[in-house]
């Protein structure tokens, strides 16, 4: 039986380098990855029951989040030097839509589909999956029409729920989206590379808490 953890469990990587920008809010507003323009590809009535994926499905998002806990917390630590708002007590909740490519494991969609009410947390957590990007190639079995895997991904300030992967939700479409609708969902980050960070260097990959997703039915997501 696959366990979740908290990212509390998890030892603070190295201390990330001073800000040496902000976070570039208007470079995603124009790639409309924000929730005020990005058109999600999970959409209901388009999705398939996960069955014999579940298991392959939790492996994968483990193997995600080792990737991407140290790179968030780093992110997440040097925004909160940058920005008072991000120091508050109350738990801020971002939803984001990840959609990797199966073939390379490279990012092919990542977009806000429900804010948390600050647009500096929500683009520092894009800005965190696109640095960990990209990932390594997912099992052909997790793929949905079209080559791609959907994962639905909800980040908190609260460091016992950061990036955790029991709030994680893989999803399997029926048909690949342009099949789904005629009208075009935007792309999620034209103009955007991996190189958009707030913090300097890449940072260096450090261990991450072991575990799966609370959930991996195939339900439309629910509230953050």
């Amino acid at each position: 039986m696959l366990l979740t953890a908290s990212c509390s469990e998890v030892p603070p990587s190295a201390a990330p380098t001073e800000v040496r920008r902000r976070p570039r809010i208007e470079a995603w507003r124009a790639a409309r990855a924000l929730s005020d323009a990005y058109v999600p590809e999970v959409r209901a009535g388009n999705l398939v029951a996960l069955g014999k994926t579940r298991v392959p499905f939790a492996l994968y998002i483990n193997s995600v989040h080792e990737r991407l806990h140290p790179i968030y917390e780093a992110e997440l630590t040097a925004a909160r030097k940058a920005y008072p708002e991000l120091r508050g007590a109350a738990d801020m909740a971002v939803l984001l839509e990840i959609v990797v490519n199966q073939a390379d494991g490279r990012l092919a969609g990542l977009g806000v589909v429900k804010s948390s009410g600050s647009v500096v947390f929500d683009v520092v957590a894009l800005e965190a999956v696109l640095r960990a990007a990209p990932f390594d190639a997912p099992p052909s079995l997790l793929a949905s029409p079209g080559g791609k895997v959907y994962l639905h991904w909800v980040f908190h300030t609260d460091p016992h729920e950061a990036c955790s992967t029991r709030n994680a939700r893989p999803f399997l479409l029926a048909r690949a989206p342009s099949a789904v609708s005629a009208v075009d969902a935007p792309v999620a980050f034209p103009t955007l590379t991996s190189n958009c960070r707030l913090d300097g260097p890449r940072c260096r990959q450090g261990p991450a808490c072991n575990g799966s997703p609370g959930r991996t039915d195939s339900a439309p997501p629910g509230r953050p």
